[in-house]
């Protein structure tokens, strides 16, 4: 009976090999067609004219990420033989990456899932490799690329990042935001919305990741609840200490170091990640920016484009304000307050995880007649087009209108002044449309991701709005005396929660008192 069961084990086994069962270190025979077909769709920017040599590396000295490591070999090399982009050399000798005159022979370092490498496995692996980036070569990390070095800080502030933990699972579909729509390694998601939706293993990097550092070009997008969830579940299992303060988590980023560049995504977990086209042509684009001199395009200038946006601003929320403003019709409004998700927020009680103004709304302005045009995610052109060609700044009237725009700009790849010319037009807009009404536009608030470019915005609006609208700059009442966010009056570093909006509401207050006594005028700014 023994033999007999051992038999019919080893022939279930065989119906499972020759129905192309996986050998989870090697390619599944069923995607080698398809994965040709995607590889073969990739066409880089730039080919040079010799390939340049790539050093493999996809040892693992920790979690094996088996799927990872033999698709992502696989899908690499062939698109470097497609393409004659590059040549990869696959080494399984950790050693090798302490020899700086072996290194020399590479334009690359590709870790795709190598897990555990170390300074203590390769003793010189943090002269050598920091070296061979500073002398203006290349190195691009792929997933559990950056579940190593960690007895050399020196190499993590180099490459960008320490990997403590994944909140967001494999399983899980999870929301992210494409920071750099523009900037050539993302060039594979720009047929997809801003905020769009995958399903990988997200890493997250609580030390030695630093934005003002790096280019980032993919973030998790906490504004989804169930991505949102992922990241308080792991902060209220493991404790506080185990996410970022700033909850600022980077997926991909590119930056330069010394002569030489460096680019990490956190895509690249198992087999799915190289079925996807878009990811994976992210992660060839990435090896091409750390191999090739490609200079990232320019910061977007010029004026802000008038846009429509076609997700949920284009559906139900466009409805539920333009019944709100049919209501409103011929009646005289005390003020109307114009913007996006902070505007929005006086909207939802305290008990809204993503807001808390309501209660504070009401208490100050309930007996005002008022109308709130604020609209989650709106950047400077999709409000511009709202108060210009979309009808919403139609059919009421009011003594004071209030602007809050122009921080989901940032990070777009348009630079402050330009921000500050969209912000203007909307203002533009406005008056052409009431001129008898005063417009007030707020700076924008502190961001904890974002510090410098507020504060460049803020500097840049006061001057574009001189002799157009009164400027109130708020800033440094949700900041402390150093210069850092006031994190106890945000719910995220981002959005106010109740105290903010009580911030919020006085300099309203003050600022329609002034309005009555004659004081506020054009040129005006907020104390």
């Amino acid at each position: 009976m023994k033999t007999k069961g051992i038999m019919v084990a080893l022939g279930a086994l065989s119906a499972m090999m020759a129905c192309g069962a996986w050998n989870y270190d090697k390619v599944d025979v069923v995607d080698l067609d398809y994965l040709e077909r995607v590889v073969a769709s990739w066409k880089p920017a730039t080919v040079p004219d010799a390939p340049r040599k790539v050093l493999l590396f996809s040892e693992a000295f920790g979690y094996n990420h088996h799927g990872g490591r033999c698709y992502g070999d696989w899908t690499f090399q062939r698109a470097g033989e497609r393409t004659g982009a590059w040549k990869t050399v696959r080494c399984a000798d950790v050693m090798k990456l302490a020899d700086a005159e072996y290194l020399s022979g590479f334009d690359a370092i590709l870790f795709n899932n190598s897990t555990g490498v170390s300074e203590k496995l390769a003793p010189g692996l943090t002269k050598a490799l920091s070296a061979f980036l500073k002398g203006g070569k290349g190195v691009a990390l792929i997933h559990s690329g950056l579940d190593a070095f960690k007895d050399s800080d020196s190499l993590l502030v180099l490459f960008g990042g320490y990997f403590r933990g994944h909140p967001w699972h494999a399983d899980g579909t999870w929301r992210f935001l494409n920071e750099q729509g523009a900037h050539p390694v993302n060039a594979s998601f720009r047929h997809l919305p801003t905020s769009f939706e995958k399903v990988d293993e997200i890493y997250q990097f609580p030390a030695f990741f630093d934005r003002s550092t790096c280019t980032v070009l993919l973030s998790m997008d906490l504004s989804d609840p169930v991505t949102n969830q992922a990241e308080e579940w792991w902060a209220h299992r493991f404790g506080p200490a185990s996410t970022r303060p700033d909850r600022d988590y980077a997926v991909s980023w590119v930056k330069t170091v010394g002569k030489g560049r460096v680019f990490y995504t956190s895509f690249g977990h198992d087999r799915n990640a190289f079925l996807d086209q878009d990811r994976l042509h992210h992660m060839f684009n990435g090896l091409a920016y750390a191999l090739f001199d490609e200079a990232p395009p320019s910061p977007a200038k010029g004026p802000a484009i008038p846009c429509c946006r076609t997700d949920w601003a284009n559906g139900p929320w466009r409805e539920k304000l333009e019944a709100e403003i049919k209501v409103q019709k011929g009646k005289a409004l005390d003020f109307v307050v114009v913007g996006d998700s902070i505007t929005m927020g006086w909207r939802y009680p305290a008990a809204d995880r993503w807001s808390g103004g309501k209660e504070v709304w009401d208490r100050h302005f309930g007996t005002l007649a008022t109308l709130n045009l604020g609209m989650s995610g709106d950047r400077t052109e999709h409000l511009l087009w709202r108060m210009q060609d979309g009808g919403q700044a139609d059919g009421w009237k009011a003594k004071t209108i209030f602007v809050m725009i122009g921080i989901n700009n940032a990070g777009k790849g348009t630079v402050p002044d330009t921000v500050a010319e969209g912000a203007a037009a909307v203002v533009d807009a406005l008056k052409a449309k009431h001129p008898e009404s005063r417009i007030v536009v707020f700076g924008a608030l502190p961001c904890a991701r974002k510090m410098a470019w507020v504060k460049a915005y803020n500097e840049a609006l006061a001057a574009s709005l001189r002799g157009r609208a009164v400027f109130a700059d708020v800033n440094a009442r949700f900041a402390h005396a150093d210069g850092t966010i006031a994190s106890e009056l945000f719910r995220d570093g981002l959005h106010p929660n109740p105290a903010g909006y009580e911030v919020l509401a006085a300099e309203i207050e003050r600022l329609l008192k002034a309005s009555t006594h004659g004081s506020c005028h054009p040129t005006a700014a907020g104390r």
